[in-house]
């Protein structure tokens, strides 16, 4: 324990994380930074570097497991912080002075016995330039998509105008909850509102906004400081992650609930006016496309809208979609390596007319959809997205908070359990990451689309 005994507050950080690790799942994710399960399995595995695709039963597994860990590991926090002796630092005892020549010859300087050196304490690693290493190492590694890494941009750059000049070993807890309070109170849009976008951090901070940041997003960038502090401490450049456990409390009805599927009927409805177009709210053949082969292959919204001619490929005697990474265009990215699939062309996609209109991109060895720009934070998709979330559903009067493009995804992973796709089967298909050795190890080849096409097929509007 390099930093000496723990205080009162850790102590009591410790005995409530117990408390709430013996009790029910509910109470122990309330209590966690997080508290939310969503949110809490989504940085486990961005810590973990490992995919977060979970089923619900490896779910179950792994937050029970997380649990107990808590529980072991804050009972044994506590344990071993009562059996260690306490020394007084700032007068040195007697017959100590070959410590203190010690530590002179590791420094390479005198240690005057008595005194904190201060000068030494204060120095090291700027925050702004271990901040701009963590997202170096992290961009090398390729461990996040483009949108995550916006954000983790903004976080750490905001942690840094707030600590401006800091070195990071000098942060401390009460530096953590006046991050904390600081944050609170960012006026909302600050960036982008006319009363503020061009005003400094503190002359924001110091203004009365009516509307704050919602504390969802606030909880997003206490989650960018905790994982970035944990980093920091695994590298050595700091003693202690000042940000874990801290998050802002939300009751559970505030919490907004996660996306949904479409009902058939809404699916249908949808259909109808991306083929047909009876009122004229398709204008673009790109957003018929998009929505059409997002809806029968259940692909993410950037896989497709960064298709190229030539992704539709024949692979025995089956169309598939190619969703990779080859080619000439650089901004192609996918989310996981588990992403890198063949999914196997709908019949109804066949039927709409999809080889010509890939054959035509093909022909001409371009993207699918060359009229969409690329975003760094949302890939090629941001303006079809916006299209179907801010119009097309809008007019349809099928919009809610939980129902979005990505819906359309949701309603296809739920038709296909629901009609009994083995659960390995459906993971191919959606780019979700296999669990076992068998398919991890053994199995890079993957399912032949023949296997995969009667699965695909499955996905019915009736």
């Amino acid at each position: 324990m390099t930093g000496g005994p723990i205080g009162d507050e850790r102590k009591a950080g410790l005995s409530a994380l117990i408390v709430a690790a013996k009790s029910d799942r509910a109470t122990f994710i309330n209590h966690t930074y997080l508290d939310d399960q969503r949110r809490l399995v989504a940085e486990f595995c961005e810590q973990q570097n490992i995919p977060d695709e979970f089923s619900k039963n490896e779910t179950d597994v792994l937050l029970t497991a997380y649990q107990a860990a808590n529980l072991q590991l804050a009972e044994a926090a506590l344990a071993f912080n009562a059996e260690q002796a306490q020394f007084d630092l700032l007068g040195a005892p007697q017959g100590h002075t070959e410590t203190h020549t010690a530590a002179s010859a590791v420094l390479g300087r005198p240690v005057v016995p008595g005194r904190v050196d201060w000068a030494h304490a204060t120095s090291g690693d700027s925050l702004s330039g271990v901040t701009e290493q963590h997202l170096k190492e992290g961009i090398r590694g390729e461990l996040w998509v483009a949108k995550t890494l916006s954000e983790k941009r903004e976080a750490l750059a905001l942690l840094s105008e707030l600590l401006e000049g800091r070195t990071i070993q000098s942060i401390t807890k009460p530096d953590a909850r006046l991050v904390k309070d600081k944050i609170s109170r960012l006026p909302k849009n600050r960036n982008k509102s006319p009363l503020t976008k061009n005003l400094s951090l503190d002359a924001m901070l110091q203004l009365k906004a009516t509307t704050t940041v919602a504390v969802r997003t606030l909880n997003g960038y206490m989650s960018h400081f905790q994982t970035f502090f944990k980093w920091a401490v695994e590298q050595g450049y700091a003693d202690d992650n000042v940000f874990e456990g801290m998050r802002f409390m939300v009751s559970k009805r505030s919490k907004v609930a996660a996306k949904d599927a479409f009902s058939k009927e809404q699916l249908r409805t949808i259909f109808m006016h991306l083929t047909d177009n009876p009122e004229d709210l398709v204008r673009k053949p790109t957003h018929k496309w998009v929505s059409l082969i997002a809806m029968f292959t259940g692909a993410r919204l950037n896989e497709v809208a960064q298709l190229d001619g030539n992704d539709l490929q024949m692979h025995d005697g089956v169309w598939c979609f190619s969703f990779a990474t080859e080619g000439d265009d650089p901004n192609k990215r996918l989310k996981t390596e588990a992403s890198r699939r063949l999914v196997p062309a709908h019949d109804v996609l066949l039927e709409q007319g999809l080889q010509d209109f890939c054959g035509a991109a093909a022909s001409r060895n371009t993207r699918l959809f060359p009229d969409l720009s690329y975003d760094p934070q949302n890939g090629y998709g941001r303006n079809v997205g916006r299209w179907m979330n801010e119009s097309l559903l809008v007019k349809l009067g099928i919009k809610t908070p939980i129902l979005t493009f990505h819906s359309l995804r949701h309603s296809f992973n739920t038709q296909l359990a629901q009609k009994n796709t083995p659960e390995h089967l459906q993971k191919a298909i959606l780019g979700h990451t296999q669990s076992g050795m068998s398919y991890n190890v053994y199995f890079k080849e993957g399912f032949l689309p023949d296997q995969l096409k009667p699965e695909v097929d499955k996905f019915s509007l009736t």
